[in-house]
């Protein structure tokens, strides 16, 4: 595959995203009993990664274009429909990391629900000189900025996803109480 058009596979939000790289790794996946419920794991590494697109923002389609964005290492599993990213790591033109979990819903994957925690930080400020629609998006995280990272709590649902200040640690404590 030239590159994978990860939006149609996700979401028509954001149909117009496109990822392409060297991927190496496991994937696992079974639907378990007549339900459509999911269990198995994925570890994937990929280098060269390239973002192309178009993103949702508050203030409609926002076309980034191409970024390099380096290499990402990703280990998650999954478990009766509830995906745990233990490990989603980006380095390159941004660091990212997120962990957190995603509640899979199998009837419209774009309403799957997220509990997920995001710390971003951007390697080269020259970036956003470079390309205005990513200083825009970056203009809207400015809210969110801890030092020289940006941290967040993505909550509500794939295709509605909510921003709000990074709860950290306390999102575990607070999902093992409602468990």
């Amino acid at each position: 595959v030239e590159q994978i058009p990860i939006g149609k596979l996700i979401s028509k939000s954001i149909e117009g995203i496109f990822l392409k790289g060297e991927t190496t790794g496991e994937f696992s996946l079974c639907k378990v009993g007549k339900k459509q419920k999911f269990n198995g794991k994925v570890k994937l590494n990929i280098d060269n990664l390239v973002f192309k697109g178009k993103i949702p923002s508050p203030m409609g389609t926002v076309n980034l274009g191409r970024i390099v964005l380096g290499k990402m290492n990703l280990n998650l599993s999954v478990f009766q429909n509830k995906i745990t990213i233990k490990k989603l790591k980006l380095k390159g033109a941004f660091n990212i990391e997120i962990s957190g979990e995603i509640f899979l819903n199998t009837r419209s994957f774009s309403n799957s629900r997220l509990d997920l925690e995001v710390q971003l930080s951007l390697k080269n400020q020259k970036l956003l000189k470079k390309n205005a629609m990513l200083n825009i998006a970056f203009s809207q995280l400015k809210r969110f900025k801890k030092g020289k990272y940006y941290k967040f709590h993505l909550s509500g649902f794939l295709n509605n996803p909510r921003m709000r200040k990074s709860i950290g640690n306390k999102r575990k404590k607070n999902y093992n109480k409602n468990s």
